[in-house]
């Protein structure tokens, strides 16, 4: 499944879920967090920038997406992944409870469309799981110093590689900092003021 086949069906259930009489529309501004623990709704961002975060105690930072873009999915069959959102600018967001989400599906013939949001969705799952399965903590460091060169550089030119893995992970500043160093001593990397400028890791596994 292509990227422009998957934003077509996060368009499609999102003109629904909008369009749809039970939605309702919420507004949250920067800095805002949204608890989501325990709630059965689905969530269509409309506008703007959240982070998703575990719902156990350590609040990790799952992942950070833009607008367009649906979340919760998973909540149809009664999964919790999410504990909260982070609004990091204002934010637009159509909610729809999960009984509702699935008479909608079944009325406009959106399953298809959900299957691929939610396909995405575990598919991110599962590149930070294998970012985070690592012998060693130096690997879990590279792998996502690796990841994150293949950010667009507008976003790459806005993240500090320090908070993005320490948001992301149990490590150590002291032992991100080490490997960091390590490894622009070695030339693999050319870091400025934590954001990544040069990367030569090769590609994430």
């Amino acid at each position: 499944m292509d990227n422009i086949s998957i934003e077509k069906s996060i368009a499609a259930l999102g003109s629904a879920i909008i369009n749809s009489e039970k939605s309702v529309l919420l507004t949250y501004e920067k800095n805002q967090r949204i608890n989501t623990h325990n709630t059965d709704v689905i969530y269509y961002v409309a506008k703007g920038n959240v982070s998703i975060h575990s719902e156990d105690h350590h609040g990790l930072l799952l992942f950070n997406i833009f607008a367009p873009e649906i979340i919760g999915l998973e909540k149809i069959r009664g999964v919790n992944i999410m504990g909260h959102l982070r609004c990091h600018t204002d934010v637009d967001i159509y909610t729809l409870k999960t009984d509702d989400a699935i008479s909608l599906f079944n009325e406009q013939n959106l399953w298809s469309n959900a299957y691929d949001g939610l396909l995405r969705y575990l598919n991110s799952l599962s590149r930070r799981e294998r970012r985070l399965n690592q012998p060693k903590i130096s690997h879990i460091i590279i792998e996502h110093i690796k990841y994150i060169w293949t950010l667009r550089p507008d976003q790459r030119e806005r993240t500090s590689i320090f908070s993005y893995i320490l948001q992301r992970s149990n490590i150590s500043r002291s032992a991100v900092h080490k490997t960091v160093a390590e490894l622009e001593k070695e030339g693999l990397i050319l870091v400025q003021r934590g954001i990544l400028i040069e990367c030569h890791l090769g590609a994430p596994d």
